[in-house]
């Protein structure tokens, strides 16, 4: 019995000896993976902390999008011609005008002193976000003009991004890097392939990607921040249509 007993106690002895060999074999791992880590600058995923918040900004166009979030923000506007994507754009302006966001507007299809950019002022942003809107007609340097916008507005809305001379597909992104404080709104033209002109890497960078149909049907491609199913948007009479796209009406003969 006794040589049984001591054969047991050694037996557990021995085991106590290897589970501290092992604990401290993986201590050992532990702290190389995180010295390794560590020179990336990588966090673990359970210790982040967001540095922002979600917002929802106010009128139908808010519901529409869902949510938008102040962190390398860029939402892309496409579609065919006559289908209302200046006209959403002004209509997503008026929602972060309201909401107190200060908006800088490139307005490089139409003069800004013309009378159907009046028209279009006065029939989508309302006086609140009047008072937060500027415009630019012209961007005689480039890319330049874009960044000091970004440099001194919460919004940087572009009609369209084609218009500004010597871009690179890149430059969309290399925008929203450098300034992740800044909401940028961009109009691409659209190739008839219907991918945004100017190449797809911006649509592929932008956390939102509206499509917009004639006669005037917007809805999301592309909504990082969408929760539910596709959201149709009636871009004329302002209000969301459902979550499937309605039916287009026959024409008389």
């Amino acid at each position: 019995m006794k040589n049984s007993r001591s054969r047991s106690i050694d037996a557990i002895e021995l085991e106590i000896k290897n589970a501290e060999k092992r604990k401290t074999s993986r201590k050992i791992t532990l702290q190389t993976n995180k010295k390794k880590v560590g020179s990336l600058g990588a966090i673990r995923i359970d210790k982040t902390r967001p540095s922002t918040s979600l917002i929802q900004l106010p009128t139908v166009v808010g519901d529409f999008l869902e949510h938008v979030e102040r962190k390398e923000y860029a939402l892309v506007l496409r579609g065919q011609k006559g289908a209302g994507k200046s006209t959403l754009l002004f209509q997503i302006m008026n929602a972060f005008g309201i909401a107190g966001y200060s908006v800088c507007f490139f307005s490089l299809e139409m003069a800004g002193d013309s009378k159907l950019i009046s028209n279009m002022r006065d029939k989508h942003l309302d006086s609140h976000a009047q008072r937060n809107t500027y415009i630019v007609s012209d961007t005689p340097n480039g890319i330049k003009d874009l960044e000091e916008a970004a440099r001194k507005f919460d919004v940087v809305a572009i009609d369209s991004f084609s218009k500004i001379k010597g871009t690179k597909q890149d430059d969309f992104d290399y925008l929203r890097k450098k300034y992740p404080n800044t909401f940028f709104l961009v109009i691409f033209q659209s190739t008839t392939a219907g991918t945004a002109r100017g190449g797809t890497m911006s649509e592929y960078d932008a956390q939102c990607v509206i499509q917009c149909d004639v006669p005037g049907i917007a809805y999301c491609e592309k909504n990082r921040y969408s929760e539910g199913e596709t959201i149709y948007y009636d871009i004329h009479k302002k209000k969301i249509v459902g979550e499937s796209p309605p039916k287009k009406s026959k024409r008389r003969k």
